[in-house]
């Protein structure tokens, strides 16, 4: 199984994204460039990519992850639009996290403390709190200046949620792109977690 752990969006702030990438996607800039958009059902923030795992050692994540937790859910809001890298051909369209972003932080180095308990290497990449809402699949120079100025300059307007839940999740691909399928949830600050049926 393809697993990574993530804390999701509510369904107002999925709803309020989604519409933010209705008005990107039929800007002139956007429109003439090959972006696969992140479906409403897909939002998230990864907290840990993990890969392909079997069945043993995805039921020892669930179980390190279902542990209580001591962190209280806290409120966070996303920012300006941005593509990655920066510089040179753009792979993806993203949204940044202006608050809550210290406290993700602490939540993403709780969840590599927990996996590094039961044998995975702590996460070597700097973490940077963002939300994926596009993926760029081809584009020439022109336009990826057309579409930098485009991602800039669009309106974001307040997007606050409560983070109170670390997922554990499941990535299945196929020609239609990605589907995620929540394998388990832990609820901040509480004894006791769920998991789906």
């Amino acid at each position: 199984m393809r697993i990574f752990i993530a804390v999701t969006l509510d369904d107002a702030t999925r709803a309020r994204v989604t519409a933010l990438i209705d008005e990107l996607r039929n800007q002139p800039a956007a429109a003439a460039v090959r972006v696969r958009w992140v479906p409403e059902a897909n939002l998230h923030l990864t907290l840990r990519f993990l890969g392909e795992l079997d069945e043993h050692r995805t039921a020892a994540v669930r179980d390190a992850l279902m542990a209580a937790w001591t962190k209280a859910p806290f409120e966070a809001s996303l920012g300006a639009t941005g593509l990655f890298p920066p510089r040179g051909a753009p792979r993806v369209v993203w949204l940044d996290v202006r608050e809550g972003t210290d406290r993700l932080h602490e939540l993403q180095q709780e969840v590599d403390r927990r996996l590094v308990r039961i044998g995975f290497g702590r996460e070597r990449r700097p973490f940077r709190p963002h939300l994926t809402i596009g993926r760029v699949k081809r584009i020439d120079r022109r336009a990826q200046r057309s579409l930098s100025r485009t991602v800039e300059a669009i309106g974001v307007p307040p997007m606050e949620w409560t983070v109170d839940r670390v997922v554990l999740m499941e990535s299945r691909l196929s020609s239609e792109g990605a589907a995620y399928r929540e394998l388990a949830a832990a609820t901040l600050l509480r004894s006791r977690a769920t998991q789906p049926d």
